[in-house]
């Protein structure tokens, strides 16, 4: 799951790409449209598959201004796939539980995607600003400092969901 943060509606691209023989090539580009404020969630199709092991970089851009391209803001996060432990078992649990099994594992944005929604209890919704908060702490300072802000923000984001 891709999990990222808006605060006013618009429309964003996924770009998404794979390292390999030492550069970055170009997986997919998909158009999501225009989503809602808040904490939002894309499930790559079957279509896209990721290699366990693989590298890969999703930039999320945040179209401000379709006429000014260098207005637009980019997000972008690298990550390594890597298989659930054998032992992870998820049926009959809530969301909560789920997401507190995957944090874990280590699976942090597996665990933070399950936690978004307007149906989500007051303790899932501290939980994740609670995940949101650990993974500034062990993140580059620059990421540190943008979760850290959208953790603390979190709070005006949930009361508009």
């Amino acid at each position: 799951h891709l999990v990222h943060c808006l605060y006013h509606p618009y429309d964003i691209q996924l770009q998404l790409y794979e390292y390999t023989d030492d550069h970055w090539v170009s997986l997919t580009e998909v158009e999501l449209g225009s989503n809602p404020p808040g904490y939002n969630s894309y499930t790559l199709p079957e279509s896209t598959p990721l290699t366990v092991g693989g590298l890969y970089r999703w930039n999320i851009v945040m179209v401000c201004d379709p006429a000014r391209p260098s207005r637009n803001r980019v997000d972008i996060a690298e990550f390594e796939v890597v298989s659930p432990p054998d032992n992870l078992e998820l049926s009959g649990d809530t969301a909560l539980t789920q997401a507190q099994k995957y944090a874990a594992a280590g699976l942090w944005y597996d665990a933070i995607a399950l936690l978004i929604g307007p149906q989500l209890t007051p303790d899932a919704i501290s939980y994740r600003e609670t995940l949101l908060l650990s993974l500034a702490d062990i993140e580059l300072p620059e990421l540190s400092e943008q979760l850290q802000f959208i953790a603390n923000d979190a709070s005006s984001i949930t009361a508009e969901e």
